[in-house]
């Protein structure tokens, strides 16, 4: 992956999340759901290890993946599950809260890392 399609893949997650954020809506949009878990971060992720789970070590998202290195947990664990996302997938009847933890989520760092290099997100990227 060259960084250009990174940075594209970022946008994609973050307009998403701005989308939701505007709505406070309680699903994520369709442009997402090509993407392992909907989310493109994961796909990352999966495709580094090129295996059917992810690993939040190689996750894009700065917390989610330092959390990972400074913590022991188990293969597929999906550390955003017990943090912003997670409380929006909790939040259905909660309109301002879900809005507020999507509005966190589109303002999350990204980093591109060495061992995205190799992997190929080509057909991630391609016009539908």
């Amino acid at each position: 992956m060259k960084i250009e399609q990174f940075l594209e893949l970022e946008k994609i997650c973050k307009d998403a999340w701005s989308e939701l954020a505007e709505t406070g809506g309680d699903q994520k949009p369709e442009s997402l759901s090509k993407f392992y878990c909907k989310c493109p971060a994961c796909e990352i992720s999966k495709r580094v290890r090129g295996r059917q789970q992810f690993e939040c070590f190689y996750c894009p998202i700065d917390i989610w993946r330092k959390d990972a290195s400074e913590n022991d947990y188990p293969l597929g664990t999906g550390l955003c599950v017990h943090s912003f996302y997670g409380i929006w997938t909790k939040e259905y009847g909660e309109v301002e809260q879900r809005r507020k933890m999507a509005r966190q989520i589109a303002n999350l760092s990204w980093m591109f890392l060495p061992e995205y290099e190799n992997i190929d997100v080509s057909d991630l990227l391609e016009e539908d």
